[in-house]
């Protein structure tokens, strides 16, 4: 058709992968929740290790703290905080000072870990902050909604979605997210690596698309 142009992958300078991760458990209950949670953490501690910064995409803004936490809690537990230990890179000390001056308790809690969050609730000021610290190689991993996706031009090795369905107020139900929506906010991005979170009823099922 004239005029029609179509960019596949050759057109990419980094080829984008997508794998899609399977859980167990009923989307919403509390064994599929821990589960995400937890294979979340693993995935992110994989990239991490490999010297990798992580997007983790949520679906509500309360999900960007709770995931944060339980990121955090994990890393704890295990003895691997340290991977995640942004406080040797510079600027780092310069920009502690600016996250102490954040209103936003959510910035502020967990920037010493390497950890941040992202949504549409927090100040301008305070997203700016946030990116910031991504863009410079200041946190590792951080945790947000689609928020950022709307013309932020913030480069990540990975893109971790957790989850694949979220609630549609029009519909009254949860329904999937659309695929190629999340791969087309992204991808002005030189982002490398996306994964998906689900929850089948076949554990760890994975598969490259």
């Amino acid at each position: 058709m004239a005029g029609l142009f179509y960019f596949g992958e050759m057109f990419r300078p980094v080829p984008l992968e997508k794998h899609f991760i399977g859980v167990r458990g009923k989307a919403g209950s509390q064994t599929s929740n821990t589960n995400l949670d937890r294979v979340a953490y693993d995935k992110v501690l994989d990239l991490v290790r490999e010297g990798h910064q992580v997007m983790v995409f949520v679906h509500a803004r309360r999900d960007t703290m709770a995931t944060a936490r339980k990121l955090h809690e994990f890393a704890m537990r295990d003895g691997t905080i340290d991977y995640f230990d942004c406080s040797a890179e510079k600027g780092w000390e310069s920009a502690r000072i600016d996250v102490g001056r954040s209103r936003n308790s959510e910035v502020r809690e967990f920037f010493d870990f390497g950890f941040s969050v992202h949504h549409a609730g927090m100040l301008r000021s305070d997203r700016n902050l946030a990116e910031r610290l991504f863009a410079d190689g200041l946190i590792k991993v951080l945790c947000c909604t689609a928020t950022l996706a709307w013309g932020v031009n913030l480069p990540a090795h990975a893109v971790l979605i957790k989850g694949t369905e979220l609630y549609d107020q029009s519909q009254g139900k949860f329904v999937d997210l659309g695929v190629l929506d999340v791969l087309q906010a992204r991808s002005f991005h030189a982002t490398v690596n996306v994964r998906f979170l689900d929850e089948p009823d076949v554990p760890n099922m994975k598969r490259r698309v």
